[in-house]
């Protein structure tokens, strides 16, 4: 029998770009979760994109104010709680960022046997939404590490630097990269043809992974219970990999909506709140 893990939306807030509620606009989104090595991780890695258009000025689906939070579901039983916002613009390396920033924390039940708590800001180019600084603060169990990645999109090179044992690294790239937050921001830019494919890299801790996917439907219709409404979305999912589909809304707003997996290892959600 196949298990899926899922999450729902719980806390709708804040104001689209063209300033309606964000429930008025669909403005909903979702996120997903890890299990790997015993760890509940943000995944955002398993589904990642590439568009070639990153050199192109790029008009965000979102503003400043934005807050999405996400109810994390295993076996249908809520595991964590997940907000995703948009801080506000900052000046990094002498050019203008989003500063986006995401919690990851286990509730109650589940932190009395393993607690999870995941803190990460990235910092994306407003001109292409690209980051070119993540900063990942984790505290897993007893487990600690703060990782700081600067991106050099010119060059194709991320300097990675670790708390854990003062490691660094310098790591080449091809294409595009994205951080496991970062990277559903960038591919609410998209729009896509049916059986269109992307390809992009993400970072994540000291390694760069590399994940495709495939558009398989661009009108397919969702429904969430928890808001009793139906959106229409593109339907993303991996290709030759695990059996992972991401749903994000075909509005303007294109705000992922839903993930799910049939890997253990894979949390799924779906956004409860915006």
């Amino acid at each position: 029998m196949k298990k899926y893990i899922m999450g729902i939306l719980i806390n709708p807030k804040g104001r689209s770009p063209s300033g309606h509620s964000v429930l008025e606009k669909q403005h909903l989104s979702n996120k997903m979760i890890v299990f790997q090595d015993a760890l509940i991780i943000i995944i955002i890695l398993s589904l990642s994109f590439n568009h070639l258009h990153a050199k192109k000025k790029i008009t965000a689906p979102f503003k400043v104010g934005e807050y999405l939070e996400y109810e994390v579901k295993l076996f249908n039983k809520t595991i964590a709680i997940q907000k995703v916002w948009v801080k506000g613009i900052v000046t990094m390396k002498g050019k203008k960022c989003y500063h986006i920033k995401a919690d990851i924390e286990t509730v109650k039940w589940v932190s009395m046997i393993y607690h999870l708590h995941d803190v990460f800001d990235e910092y994306i180019e407003i001109d292409t939404l690209l980051p070119i600084r993540i900063k990942a603060k984790k505290k897993e169990g007893s487990w600690t590490n703060t990782v700081i990645t600067d991106i050099d999109h010119k060059n194709k090179i991320a300097h990675i630097k670790m708390t854990r044992k003062n490691r660094k690294y310098t790591k080449k790239y091809n294409g595009e990269l994205v951080g496991i937050v970062s990277v559903l921001f960038y591919a609410r830019t998209f729009t896509p043809k049916k059986n269109e494919k992307y390809t992009i890299g993400i970072a994540i801790d000291h390694k760069i992974k590399y994940l495709t996917v495939v558009a398989k439907d661009i009108n397919a219709t969702i429904y969430l219970k928890k808001l009793n409404k139906k959106f229409r979305t593109y339907l993303y999912q991996q290709v030759g990999g695990k059996n992972v589909a991401l749903w994000i809304t075909n509005d303007k707003n294109r705000l992922p909506v839903k993930l799910r997996s049939v890997e253990l290892k894979f949390a799924g959600y779906v956004i409860t709140s915006i």
